[in-house]
């Protein structure tokens, strides 16, 4: 299923035997565009409370009707798993820390999305080895939350500015498809168009911005965002079609 990500931000953490906090941020790897954690807020309304990190390894099911999140583990598994200062960096240590409370597998360790597999819920079972932990430096590790790039100024290739709004991804994969474009900046904006995710071509981290390899007119003609039709196969038959590189011949 194709969803968006702020249509998650608020929904309650379902565990198997109770609720605890709500969905508040993702964390994403800008190498692959996977979505790697939920950032669970315990009191949303508290900016100070300690915020829990989830995989989607132990998510087994998205209830858009009851705007949940339901995980495979009990309350007192979450609470006890390690914590993340909210402006600390996650480094591989943490997650090899986490990863190894849960018993999961890692997915770093492999050629697919997750180890040697698209499906997170696979890496259930599958055990964490101590040898397993890589020694890549923290600055390798390329995870970004979406709360942040979702304020980025978008420039289009022939320099237009517009901005990043949103990523839809797949509950199946958590691997980002697309991203969600406001062809204007202004505060009333509702023009919003959807690109494919390669289309974005790179990541200014210190300027704040994406760079796009499409032209205005293109990301203009592209299907606009309606959340509703994000499954329907006249949207994904249009996005299969939708450019990546800029066409000069229009």
């Amino acid at each position: 299923m194709n969803i968006n990500i702020n249509t998650l931000i608020g929904f309650k953490i379902k565990t198997i035997d109770g609720t605890y906090g709500v969905v508040s941020d993702f964390l994403f790897t800008d190498e692959d565009h996977v979505i790697r954690y939920l950032v669970v807020d315990p009191q949303k309304w508290n900016p100070l409370s300690q915020k829990l990190l989830v995989s989607p390894v132990s998510v087994y099911y998205v209830n858009l009707d009851a705007k949940e999140v339901c995980l495979s583990i009990d309350t007192e598994k979450l609470l006890q798993s390690p914590d993340v200062e909210e402006q600390e960096t996650v480094s591989r240590h943490f997650e090899t820390e986490l990863y190894r409370y849960y018993g999961y597998g890692y997915y770093w360790m492999g050629t697919d999305l997750w180890g040697m597999s698209s499906d997170p819920s696979l890496l259930q079972a599958t055990i964490a080895k101590e040898e397993a932990e890589d020694n890549r430096t923290e600055q390798e590790i390329h995870l970004r939350s979406t709360n942040e790039v979702f304020s980025y100024l978008a420039q289009s290739s022939d320099e237009q500015s517009l901005q990043l709004s949103d990523f839809v991804f797949n509950t199946k994969s958590w691997l980002i498809s697309f991203a969600v474009i406001d062809c204007h900046t202004g505060m009333l904006s509702k023009e919003r168009s959807l690109i494919k995710i390669a289309a974005i071509k790179q990541y200014n981290w210190h300027q704040q911005s994406v760079s796009l390899s499409l032209h205005w007119e293109q990301i203009k003609g592209n299907p606009h965002f309606e959340p509703k039709l994000l499954n329907s196969e006249k949207f994904l038959a249009m996005m299969d079609v939708s450019p990546t590189t800029p066409d000069f011949g229009g």
